[in-house]
């Protein structure tokens, strides 16, 4: 029997996007009974946690988040530990990367802002695009600030706590197999020192030994739920770690096909997993 579900956001609990209210109504009315009979919801995303609250409004229940791919964790919305990168690992490769083939913005995600945006192929013109796209976003929309002060700030601060940072490749499948080869030499150069996972269009880092699927190792052992009472539904490269680890995995439809050969059931929505826990 399914006890607890584990569910990326964007692509998957988000999809289709309900920019308004959120989730769809089939996503809302399942999350609702499925908590409603005792259950447990995490939220396991590459997102920053901010938007915890969001989703628990909608779904009417306090809810646990894995954010930034395992590197922040809240527990009953509340903050619950975090393992962030260190400062100096961040500046040694940035030294050799911050202008990396193909990358067109690099993504900072910390306790201090949401997101910090350091364009590296950008021009005016398509920073006020980004900016246009990212603030109408609605309920989706995390706050962000852009240029490279805001990241040496950070930096600056020791007591600021660097989630993950990510290489954004663009728009469109083209970009997404640029970012699936570009996560490739990443990972031969930076495998020792980073986690480096492909997702879609981007390239992402967190600190070495963080992931999803070993952050919700945690959340489950401390609530004694088993595996294989476990359910994790996702849609990316960052999810494929869930996959490998949890029997009852189940791929969103609109996964690329490197990311559905490792899942065991594919799925058209999240609602859609009631068929399989009855």
């Amino acid at each position: 029997m399914i006890k607890l579900l584990a569910t990326d956001l964007d692509g998957t609990l988000l999809f289709p996007k309900r920019k308004i209210r959120v989730l769809s109504s089939k996503n809302k009315k399942f999350l609702r009974e499925f908590l409603k009979n005792g259950n447990h919801l995490v939220i396991v995303s590459g997102r920053n946690y901010q938007i915890c609250k969001r989703i628990s409004k909608v779904v009417r229940a306090p809810i646990d988040m894995i954010g930034c791919n395992g590197s922040v964790v809240l527990k009953d919305n509340k903050f619950f530990f975090d393992d962030p990168i260190d400062h100096e690992s961040i500046r040694n490769f940035l030294k050799d990367n911050l202008h990396a083939p193909n990358v067109v913005c690099w993504v900072f995600m910390s306790d201090r802002y949401p997101m910090i945006l350091v364009p590296t192929r950008l021009n005016c013109f398509t920073k006020i695009a980004v900016k246009i796209y990212l603030l109408t976003q609605f309920a989706y929309r995390d706050k962000f600030v852009f240029g490279t002060k805001h990241l040496e700030k950070l930096l600056n601060d020791k007591e600021a706590r660097i989630y993950k940072m990510m290489a954004m490749y663009g728009i469109g499948e083209k970009k997404i197999e640029i970012a699936r080869q570009e996560s490739l030499k990443f990972l031969d150069a930076w495998d020792t020192e980073f986690e480096i996972l492909w997702s879609r269009e981007s390239v992402e880092f967190m600190k070495k030994g963080v992931n999803k699927a070993n952050a919700l190792k945690q959340i489950i052992d401390m609530q004694h739920i088993k595996n294989d009472e476990v359910a994790v539904v996702g849609d990316s490269g960052n999810d494929i770690c869930l996959f490998e680890t949890f029997e009852n995995s189940f791929v969103m439809k609109n996964a690329p096909k490197e990311v559905k050969l490792k899942a065991k059931n594919e799925i058209e929505g999240v609602y859609c997993i009631k068929d399989y826990i009855k």
